[in-house]
């Protein structure tokens, strides 16, 4: 008796969920029902999700009537800004050898200068910061000094920076060979 009454109640539910369903076309006519129906319409006459529930109808371009919490259309958002583009600084050319001088032209207004030497990888090896507009790998001419040196081909760019710490200009990538 039991089992019974289980698949009876089954049943009862399974019919409700089916006629809660209705009719598609009674719905659409009188609008009351509150079940919303997906139809292809034509770009004038489209509705948006928030607009097809609610029972209002809005034409595409028309938001007077949409409600506050529609979202906006994510490709009329500002795209992100692009990046800054530096004035490129000029760098001397380097002679090859261990410990070549790198060096560039000043640039006007800057206090400082970041220098980064880079492995074959793109990794940073050595990197240098001050007011001078050259100086040798490693600190130093020394070939015999403890210190970074040429084993390898390398690249290297400086950053010039104004007193507040922000960039004003950049150099490309140059290359260093043994």
């Amino acid at each position: 008796m039991r089992r019974r009454g289980w698949a009876s109640l089954f049943a009862v539910v399974l019919l409700l969920a089916a006629g809660c369903g209705g009719d598609d076309d009674a719905a659409d006519n009188d609008g009351s029902s509150g079940t919303t129906t997906t139809q292809p319409q034509s770009d004038d006459t489209a509705q948006s999700d928030d607009t097809a529930q609610s029972g209002d109808t809005a034409q595409s371009g028309d938001t007077s009537q949409l409600d506050d919490t529609a979202q906006p259309d994510d490709t009329q958002q500002p795209s992100e800004p692009a990046p800054p583009v530096f004035a490129p600084i000029e760098v001397e050319p380097s002679v090859p050898g261990p410990r070549p001088l790198l060096a560039w032209a000043s640039v006007e207004s800057a206090v400082t200068y970041d220098l980064v030497v880079l492995d074959a990888s793109g990794v940073p090896y050595w990197a240098w910061s001050g007011p001078e507009t050259s100086v040798y790998l490693g600190g130093t001419e020394n070939p015999d000094a403890v210190g970074a040196w040429v084993f390898e081909p390398l690249t290297w760019m400086v950053t010039a920076r104004d007193a507040d710490g922000a960039p004003l200009a950049m150099s490309g990538r140059e290359a260093l060979e043994p």
